[in-house]
């Protein structure tokens, strides 16, 4: 322990001590004379006995707890000068009206005990809101209300020690230090410095106010009790001093009045040192209502009593005015209080709960808020807005469950990353679970018993909300599947026309340089071994030997023309006996292995045939020398084909697929099938496929 904290709760101990004192030594002149009434003053002449041992009991709890916090000390000065009054009261009544002569200094003495109560309560009334509940200030500028209400301070208790006349404590008496000279501007100015002190202690309340709606976590929870009770201490000061209509008797009044003073210490104590007993958001909203609700029917009522009466005048005929103005009031009342009362029921829930008003309206809301969304998109960032604004999370995340088995989520504020929360609730749709609901609380603060009902009953409601998200998600998610398949067959087509174009400029090529020419070369070569003929005929028969051979060559090229286009062998004998054929034509060392294969419609034949023809042309290409091995074979009414060779290989991710690759894509994905290029460097490259395929012949 620190010697700043053990020299602070000396102080504290002194300090208490003197409050004990005090409290005793009125206690010791009140007791005997209890019977005898005093005027002026408060008529419950133990009132700065509670108000002292209440401040200053609360003062010492919280300056002994928190040394360095200024509201602890704040409670222990007021309970101290209060106490001084009482004394001093006491004291100036038994020497001048009970033992008159028994005591001395009294007349000195009167003019301090009637002007103590402002350092004393002024004090309290200016930086208790301007410093709850830690001690320090909203922000620097605030500096300037503090200075203006200690100011306003010392002008009224000048003004008030220096009025002449009779004393406010001691009517009986007249202030023997009074100014009768100054008496209009000493009497001014001491209604300045209150007005001033005022006036900083409402900027004070603004100042704590701003504090309520900004604060967070542990300072929120302890602003709310403080709140409370000094709403309910104005109210009680409010009905007290408007209790002379005869409602309230006057120690009533003082008894409520006291009740209100005496919850302000408490429910500071209670915030500052242990404020989590229990959630009062309820009842300060409550308070609030109740509060304002009074304020305003005394205000219509002096506004419509008081002031039209001062305006009309008074006559002979003044019971009847003020009892029409008093009905009048009292309709103006009952047809304002439902409108009014909504508004400040609004108001003070707003000032409660902050943005998110009750949690029960932010809910109220949900199904209008689900009623026109349609997709998982607007229906979980909905939600978790409406769940946020309920309970007042600093964090919430909404999660459901999707058909796939994928999830979506969506968190409020959108922005939040932080995945560690306070409670996580199943949401569950015909006994089946749907989602969850997470939600996390500022800093300190826990779910209450009625935000934790509500999520029960948010999740209760929520679950056919988030069926129905999932099954629009899953719509959502075929249908963007059925646009990419609908793109991909546009550009399947577009592809085999490209394609189909491009062989038939291949085969026009081809005709013209290879089997026209050969044509050409024997018309040429038949009309000049007619003319030597019969010229030269042993020429002649060298010709038409060349002619033999020529036109040998030019139906081997029709003939390889015709099997690019369909290969006979394939319709004649089947895929196997095709690529065996293509094999050995191309001197390809291939090792070909079909098992179980029968034949298939033309099409399936073609389609895998030409695949396997494209991919032994790219294993001659990137792998000349590499062992090529084709596999054939027919499982599950399917026709699978495979063929790897043992070269270099590569890395799919880092190659674009190329003009062939797309072509044999093509072809097995326009008949349903699927190919697949397994590759990496180093270990070769195996292309394989599937197609559906029913056997069409028997082989």
């Amino acid at each position: 322990m620190t010697s700043s904290t053990q020299g602070g709760r000396r102080s504290v101990v002194v300090l208490f001590g003197v409050i004990l004192a005090l409290a005793v030594t009125q206690l010791a002149f009140q007791i005997p004379t209890r019977a005898f009434p005093l005027p002026g003053g408060w008529g419950f002449r133990g009132f700065p006995v509670v108000f002292g041992l209440v401040f200053g009991s609360v003062g010492a709890l919280v300056a002994w707890r928190h040394p360095r916090n200024p509201i602890g000390w704040l409670f222990l000065s007021t309970a101290v000068l209060v106490l001084v009054q009482g004394v001093g009261r006491e004291y100036i009544a038994r020497g001048v009206l009970i033992e008159p002569g028994s005591l001395p200094a009294t007349d000195a003495l009167a003019a301090v005990v009637s002007s103590v109560w402002i350092p004393g309560v002024a004090p309290m009334l200016v930086f208790l809101p301007l410093l709850f509940p830690d001690g320090r200030l909203l922000s620097p500028r605030w500096r300037i209300v503090g200075r203006v209400g200690v100011a306003g301070m010392v002008v009224a208790f000048v003004g008030t020690l220096l009025t002449p006349g009779p004393l406010q404590e001691t009517p009986y008496l007249d202030n023997p230090i009074g100014l009768v000279r100054f008496a209009t501007l000493i009497e001014a100015a001491s209604y300045a410095g209150m007005l001033t002190f005022i006036g900083a202690s409402l900027a004070g309340i603004v100042s704590l106010v701003m504090r309520l709606r900004r604060a967070r976590g542990d300072e929120r929870q302890q602003l709310r009790w403080f709140v409370s009770a000094a709403t309910f201490a104005g109210l009680s000061m409010v009905i007290g001093a408007t209790s002379t209509s005869g409602s309230l008797s006057s120690e009533t009044a003082e008894l409520l009045t006291l009740a209100g003073m005496g919850s302000l210490p408490i429910a500071a104590g209670v915030s500052i040192l242990k404020y989590r007993l229990y959630d009062i958001d309820i009842v300060i909203s409550r308070t609030v209502v109740f509060a304002a609700l009074a304020g305003f029917i005394t205000a219509v009522y002096v506004a419509v009593v008081v002031g039209i009466g001062a305006v009309i005048g008074s006559g002979g005929e003044t019971n009847t005015v003020n009892l029409a103005l008093s009905v009048a009031a009292t309709a103006i009342v009952a047809i304002a209080f439902g409108p009014v009362r909504e508004r400040l029921r609004r108001f003070a829930n707003r000032l409660v709960y902050g943005k998110r008003a009750t949690p029960y309206e932010a809910i109220g809301g949900f199904a209008h808020r689900m009623s026109g969304a349609l997709s998982v998109d607007e229906v979980l960032p909905r939600m978790a807005q409406a769940i946020a604004e309920g309970v007042g999370s600093a964090h919430t995340r909404v999660r459901v469950a999707l058909p796939n088995g994928d999830q979506r989520d969506a968190h409020w504020p959108e922005d939040a990353t932080d995945e560690r929360f306070d409670v996580v609730l199943q949401v569950s749709h015909a006994g089946a679970p749907v989602g969850e609901i997470a939600v996390a609380k500022p800093s300190g603060e826990r779910l209450a018993p009625t935000e934790e009902k509500l999520l029960a009953d948010l999740a209760a409601q929520a679950g056919l909300a988030m069926r129905n998200a999932a099954l629009a998600a899953e719509l959502e998610d075929r249908l963007e599947e059925i646009s990419e398949q609908a793109d991909e067959l546009r550009r399947s087509r577009q592809r085999i026309v490209t394609a189909q174009d491009r062989e038939r400029r291949r085969m026009e090529s081809d005709i013209h340089d290879g089997a026209q020419q050969h044509l050409v070369a024997l018309a040429v070569k038949l009309k000049l071994a007619r003319t030597v003929a019969e010229r030269d005929p042993e020429r002649a028969k060298g010709l038409l030997g060349e002619l033999k051979e020529e036109t040998g060559a030019a139906l081997e090229t029709l003939r390889s023309l015709a099997r690019g286009i369909y290969p006979s062998i394939l319709a004649d004998r089947g895929l196997e006996a095709a690529i065996r054929s293509h094999s050995d034509r191309a001197g390809l060392d291939a090792a070909i292995d079909a098992i179980g294969l029968d034949r298939y419609p033309q099409e399936v034949e073609t389609a895998v045939y030409f695949c396997v023809l494209e991919a032994l042309q790219n294993a001659t290409k990137h792998a000349p020398d590499a062992p090529v091995t084709v596999r054939l074979a027919h499982a599950d009414d399917r026709l699978e084909f495979e063929v790897t060779d043992g070269g270099p290989g590569f890395d799919p991710s880092a190659v674009t697929s190329g003009l062939g690759t797309q072509n044999m894509t093509d072809r097995i994905e326009a008949l349903g099938g699927r190919v697949t290029i397994e590759s990496s460097p180093g270990q070769g490259t195996s292309v394989k496929g599937s197609v559906p395929a029913q056997v069409a012949v028997s082989a």
